[in-house]
């Protein structure tokens, strides 16, 4: 996702990183059914921190948001 080196490769950097978007974007996740069933906390922490994400961008008065797209 090009992020940038000082990324801390941890769910508070990557919120601050994806706070940074400058256009909407849409994260399409693949084999949701796998995913979830293998790892559940990781997909409800991925949805808690996109809903983060967009609080933050919403509270920024932007016209930019993030999706998930679960397929």
């Amino acid at each position: 996702m090009r992020f940038p080196e000082y990324y801390g490769m941890n769910m508070d950097a990557w919120i601050d990183c994806m706070s940074d978007i400058e256009e909407p974007l849409c994260i399409e996740v693949l084999n949701t059914v796998e995913f979830n069933r293998k790892l559940p906390k990781i997909v409800s922490e991925l949805i808690e921190c996109c809903a983060i994400v967009n609080h933050r961008l919403a509270k920024s008065n932007q016209d930019i948001y993030l999706v998930l797209k679960f397929l």
